[in-house]
């Protein structure tokens, strides 16, 4: 047998850390292409447009916010607690700071990028594990929908951006999430149909969605939205990423893994059904801990995987998590057993064996 669930953590760190760098590369590359031959004058025009429609962008999404904390009914997770005010702000903020100049200048003046395993919300030249890729993301995406509406108007840069640029369907950065049903009804609603970042299509509600850019976290695992179980690379929590990697048809929480820990989850519960399907608690010494097992906070929300034991106290794991802006994404972290308590399981049908993280980076 292989370490299939360690295997697949690592394979998904992988593969979106790569498309964000690829976004990023490509989305920087047309900009480049279309301002090449702007004079001093035209590229100021070009920063006080964009500055502009990112402070739209920011007063827009706070009165959608301001809206779902006065009616919570019916919003999903990922909508209730969704950062795009933070990403509108902070790519305002590199507007403002640099104005429009190339990726390569932004990443090594601003997030200048390491090599080898990042260690999650570490270093503060940490890219991969922080929201600064959240922010480029924003402001080079605003960048080229100003460029689009100046080229060809604005309901065509709007289908440009959302048919070639977001993908929801497909794409890792762009993520959807509903809004509720009875924002239909609301005063808000022509101006937030009239917004970049309102989507609808076949496989939306009636009230249609909000799109969201992300580097993977999502709270609630955006395990409400239509299109959780039909994107790869979806917006995950901590909980539904490791019930996806361990094979679980359901989406449990960190909350069932406790109670499913400690004999008390209701087996009626399909997520306590498919706990026991896929893990098994793990009740030994730490010096037993191997690759491939699974952990949560005792004392906390919290759970990934462990991908190496680095001391007699401490343990590498991959996870998602968010704090924006220190951390988004999925990344690497080292737990200390002296700081916190864990409950181990071991992956039903895995074995526990020796993964070399930096190889596989």
């Amino acid at each position: 047998m292989s370490n299939k669930a360690l295997k697949l953590a690592m394979e998904e760190e992988h593969d979106r850390r790569l498309y964000n760098f690829q976004f990023l590369n490509s989305v920087a590359a047309i900009i480049i292409d279309k301002i090449g031959g702007f004079d001093e004058k035209l590229i100021h025009f070009l920063e006080k447009g964009v500055s502009e429609v990112l402070s739209n962008d920011i007063l827009m999404i706070e009165e959608l916010n301001q809206y779902i904390a006065d009616h919570p009914l019916n919003s999903t997770w990922s909508l209730k607690t969704n950062k795009n005010k933070e990403a509108f702000t902070c790519a305002r903020a590199i507007v403002q700071d640099k104005g429009i100049i190339s990726k390569y200048d932004v990443l090594q003046e601003n997030y200048p990028v390491i090599d080898g395993p990042i260690l999650l919300g570490g270093e503060k030249a940490d890219v991969q594990g922080t929201s600064a890729l959240n922010c480029l993301h924003t402001y080079f995406i605003t960048i080229l929908y100003f460029l689009s509406s100046i080229f060809s108007d604005e309901e065509s840069a709007k289908s440009y951006m959302k048919e070639s640029v977001f993908n929801v369907d497909k794409s890792p950065l762009a993520q959807t999430t509903m809004l509720p049903e009875h924002i239909m009804s609301a005063d808000i609603y022509p101006k937030l149909q009239k917004w970049l970042y309102f989507y609808k299509d076949e496989m939306s509600p009636p009230q249609g969605e909000l799109i969201f850019t992300t580097l993977g976290y999502a709270y609630g695992g955006s395990r409400e939205d239509t299109r959780y179980n039909s994107k790869l690379l979806r917006a995950e929590d901590c909980s539904s990423a490791v019930a996806k990697w361990v094979g679980s048809k359901e989406a449990f929480s960190t909350w069932h893994m406790k109670r499913y820990y400690n004999g008390t989850c209701d087996m009626v519960d399909p997520n306590c059904q498919e706990l026991a399907k896929t893990l098994l608690p793990f009740k030994g010494e730490f010096a037993d801990v191997m690759p491939g097992m699974v952990y949560a906070f005792a004392n906390g929300a919290h759970t990934g995987i462990v991908t190496e034991r680095i001391t007699d106290a401490c343990f590498r794991s991959l996870s998602y998590s968010r704090d924006i802006p220190k951390v988004e994404g999925l990344g690497y972290n080292i737990e200390c057993l002296p700081c916190k308590e864990y409950l181990f399981f071991s992956v039903i049908g895995d074995s526990a064996i020796e993964i070399n993280v930096v190889d596989q980076l």
